[in-house]
Formats: C-alpha cells, structure tokens, sequence
C-alpha cells in the first residue's frame, strides 16, 4: 500500500511543481524541472536508506530519530492540538533560555529537534506515517530553494547553463544532505530565498510581503541553527549597504568585516554573558567530547586574537580542504572531489577573472557569506562528517560567486585559437 501511495505522490507532485508560477519563470523546460524533482526524491530516500544501514538507526541517525519521534508528535496533534504547539515553548531547564550556543542542556538546541519532529508529525498525516512518502513532501518544499538560487543567478549571466545547474540542483554534497530529512535542506532554501527576495526588490520595487518572507527565513534560520546568523547577517547587512553606495562596495566590506572581527572579539566588554569568542571554543570542546568515526585531534581554541589566529590554518584545512585524499572509506570520494573543485574555482577566479565583474555587492556578499560561513564550522565542529553535511549549505554559494568571477569565454577563445 505504501509503494502505491508513494507512486501516486510522486505522479502528482511532479506535475505540480511544473505548474507552480515561481519554478516557470526560472525559464526551465518541465522535463527538466520533474528530472531535477526526482532526482531529488531518490537522492533523499537513499540518503534514509544508508542511514537505516546503521545500528540502531531510529535512535542514532537524526534523520530517523526525527521520523520516530514524529510519530508520538503525530498521535498527539491528532489528540490535542493545543499541547502539540505549546510544547515549542516549553522549556525544561532551570537556567532560564540561556546556553543559547550550547549543544546540551539547552532549550536552544532542543527547539531544533523540536521543530523537526513536528514538522515530521504534521507531515505523517499526510504520509500514512512512511519515511520514505514523507521524503515527496519535504523536497517538495524544499525544492523551491535550488530553484530560486538558479533564478538569482540568472539576474547576471545567462551564459554557461549548465555550470549554474549543476552548481544549483546537482551538486553531491548539497544534494546529498538537502534531499535528506534533516535540517540542511529547510537552511538552504532559506538562504537561497532571502538571496532571490532581495535581488527581486533590489531590481523591482520592496514589497511588504517580501519583507515579511525575509523576516520569516531570518527566524527559521535562527531556530534551526543560530550559528549561521552570525555569517549571514554581518554579509547580508552589508550587501544592503554597499547596493545602495556600489563604488563604495570594497571599502563598505572591507571596514565592515574589521568592525564585525572587532564586535565579536570584544562583545565580553559590552555584554558579559555574551563572550562570543568563548562560545565558539565551548561549542568546539562539546564537539570534541562527542568524538566519532571521524574525529580529528586538534589542540582546544583558545578564546582570543591570537587563539583564533593560531588555530586559523587548522579552521581552514578542516573547512575547505577535509576529507584528504584517502581519509575515510569511498564514500567520502566525492567530498573530496569536491574540495579539490574548490581550489581550482579559486585558481581559476584568480586568473581569469572576467571584466568587468557582474554585481559586486552581491559576489562579495556570496563571498563574505560563505567563507564566514565555513571558517566558523572549521573551528567549532572536530569531526569530518560532520564538516561535510554542515558546509553543505556554505560550498554552493562560494562555487557560485567564483563561477561568476571567472571569465569562462577566455576557454572557447584558447581553443578556437588551436590549430592542427
């Protein structure tokens, strides 16, 4: 019955999100659109079944855990709506809502279980309570999120397709762990929708239900994952400033990535309870504790200028430059693979650059972004795996800066210049 009901998902929302007016104006053939679709349920259904692979997978994979437990969510919204949404705002622990960075004993943290589970309750009324049909419906929702990307990028180039597409919807590790029921694919979507929502308003008018949308993806990111506000808002606020004043556009960053270094090494002096420098050193050592096939040892950060300085290339080889070639099982090829097509991205950005350059408030906003990004999961997060699913959301918008930058006619000039 199951099969049956997952057919007849699939069948239709296939079809619908070629009729949905937000994915026809990203100019895409409808084939395309249900390939790229589908792609996407399969990838996010092997991304369960690998996890159901594990020992006591409903317990210790997430994405199970959120299954599991969104079944007693299920029971209870059915039974008593009040309290299925009261518990969002129940907090448990005697301190009050502090620990806000904290991965334990944290109202914080567990809000984003919480919402997870939910999400997974509400949704398995509609599912029959199956996994695997709860895959349709979230990359459904989520799906709005490469597409939007795409239609972004689309604002400054409309040469070389296809880098864009594979960049957008095909890219392994994004689409590894955004097809998946998990968090990183509701982070992406939001990300990649506050991006189009602003460039819409940028080169249309404001309009108060794109400041409504921005609001709301603001929140849902807090909620999720609060350490992503803090590469996220600095880049994007910004990316405001410098769209209004665009000669100004290095000097605007430039001052403002040292005002922003100066407000996190100093928050302490102004706010005591929020020394940022010794949350990020506390979310590494909470990191370290949990260990893992993958765990790198590294020395603990410490809180400071010349801790974070110290532990700068370490940050960066974790960040940018893990798994090395032959650390952990084939699995971790591609991610690799990946990193490899990172450096190549840069090399590239460096020496063809292309002129002149398409927006630079919004690359050095993508820039800004995803760099911070990935620098602040190189030094919080010990543990490779973990490095991987989590800059799964930071990669896509630092490829698509530097795929931008690079002036890819300069290659179909060298080879037509070849003679034979």
């Amino acid at each position: 019955m199951h099969t049956i009901i997952f057919i007849a998902y699939l069948m239709f929302f296939s079809w619908l999100i070629t009729r949905i007016r937000f994915n026809r104006k990203s100019e895409l053939a409808p084939v395309l659109l249900v390939f790229f679709f589908v792609f996407r349920v399969i990838t996010g259904c092997i991304y369960g079944w690998v996890h159901s692979l594990q020992p006591d997978y409903q317990t210790t994979m997430d994405t199970w855990k959120f299954f599991s437990d969104g079944l007693n969510e299920t029971k209870l919204l059915i039974n008593d709506p009040a309290a299925f949404f009261k518990e969002l705002v129940r907090n448990p622990y005697q301190g009050g809502f502090g620990r806000f960075f904290s991965t334990s004993d944290s109202y914080w943290n567990d809000l984003k279980h919480n919402i997870m589970i939910k999400f997974a309750g509400i949704l398995n009324l509609f599912s029959g309570s199956n996994y695997y049909v709860n895959i349709i419906f979230y990359n459904f929702i989520v799906f709005f999120g490469p597409v939007a990307l795409y239609r972004s990028v689309r604002y400054f180039t409309s040469e070389n397709k296809n880098i864009y597409l594979f960049l957008c919807f095909l890219f392994p590790t994004t689409v590894f762990w955004t097809c998946g029921f998990h968090k990183e694919g509701l982070l992406f979507t939001s990300v990649s929708l506050i991006i189009f929502y602003c460039l819409k308003a940028f080169y249309s008018t404001w309009r108060w239900t794109s400041v409504l949308m921005i609001i709301f993806l603001f929140g849902l990111i807090f909620l999720l994952r609060n350490n992503i506000i803090f590469a996220l808002v600095p880049a994007w606020l910004l990316w405001m400033l410098s769209h209004h004043f665009p000669k100004k556009t290095q000097v605007i960053f430039v001052s403002g990535v040292v005002f922003f270094l100066l407000l996190f090494f100093t928050s302490k002096y102004f706010i005591p309870r929020l020394d940022l420098p010794e949350s990020v050193r506390q979310r590494q050592i909470e990191f370290m504790l949990l260990g893992g096939n993958t765990y790198v040892q590294m020395d603990t950060l410490q809180p400071n200028v010349m801790g974070f300085v110290k532990h700068l290339p370490i940050a960066a080889d974790m960040a940018f430059l893990r798994p090395h070639p032959g650390e952990g099982s084939f699995f971790y090829i591609p991610f690799t693979i990946e990193s490899v097509t990172v450096i190549v991205f840069a090399i590239l950005a460096l020496t063809r650059k292309r002129k002149p350059m398409p927006d630079k408030p919004f690359l050095y906003f993508m820039l800004m972004y995803a760099i911070g990004l990935l620098l602040l999961i190189g030094y919080t997060i010990t543990n490779t795996g973990a490095v991987i699913r989590y800059r799964s959301i930071a990669f896509p918008f630092l490829l698509m800066a530097l795929a931008l930058i690079i002036n890819w006619s300069s290659f179909r000039k060298n080879r037509a210049s070849i003679k034979f």
